[in-house]
């Protein structure tokens, strides 16, 4: 089971200790911290603050060290500037996430938030967006790698999800990667099922991505 989208003013603490105790539940987090400025926060309808959202993080990785967190980004909302967005660069690197994605606002008429703007200032705001973007991913990226290089050397269950066809290769999953959003397992191995758990040996990080081999029969990983 794995968690998707919890919201951070109302993350259920006591969820912590439930996933402790029950390991079907895997400890991953998608919690959508959107920002970190306040004043955008609150502009946005949010409770939470910089300073509760790395206590947030910091107390899901006190009670599950294993714990993998994503969030999300949203860049360009009406009223961001340059110390905004300085303001989600420290939060990123003092909060260490595993996986963030980031999107840019898009002006969408009805919305309290289209009352902020009008179409001149948010094409302007967009651009400026777009760049920090780039900056941003480029940090998140080199955190990402740091986070998935403390993998390699252990054994973890992977779930196989489809054989490379013409090679020795399966696609597949660790409870730390998220179906479409996350990176993938490439298992060097023959003779593997696809929907079946394989315990395996994570060996390198290639660009976001795991390379592994089999623990217990299938692959030794010599040829």
């Amino acid at each position: 089971i794995r968690l998707l989208y919890i919201h951070p003013d109302t993350f259920p603490m006591e969820l912590l200790e439930f996933i402790r105790n029950h390991p079907k539940i895997l400890p991953y987090f998608d919690i959508p911290f959107q920002h970190a400025k306040e004043s955008i926060l609150r502009s946005m309808g949010r409770r939470g603050t910089k300073a509760s959202h790395l206590a947030l993080i910091q107390k899901i990785r006190e009670v599950l060290p294993e714990a993998v967190i994503r969030s999300t980004i949203l860049l360009g909302y009406p009223g961001e500037d340059e110390d905004s967005f300085a303001e989600v660069m420290d939060f990123l690197i003092q909060a260490q996430l595993d996986w963030v994605g980031s999107f840019v606002y898009s002006l969408e008429e009805g919305t309290k938030a289209a009352e902020l703007t009008n179409e001149r200032a948010h094409r302007k705001l967009a651009s400026k967006a777009r760049r920090f973007q780039q900056e941003l991913e480029a940090l998140q990226l080199s955190i990402t790698q740091a986070r998935l290089k403390t993998f390699v050397g252990r054994k973890i269950d992977v779930l196989i999800e489809e054989h490379v066809e013409g090679e020795e290769l399966y696609i597949g999953r660790t409870y730390a990667q998220a179906p479409e959003v996350d990176g993938l397992t490439v298992v060097l191995a023959r003779d593997l099922i696809p929907g079946t758990v394989v315990r395996c040996g994570i060996t390198r990080v290639n660009g976001i991505d795991f390379e592994a081999v089999p623990l217990y029969g299938g692959y030794d990983g010599s040829h």
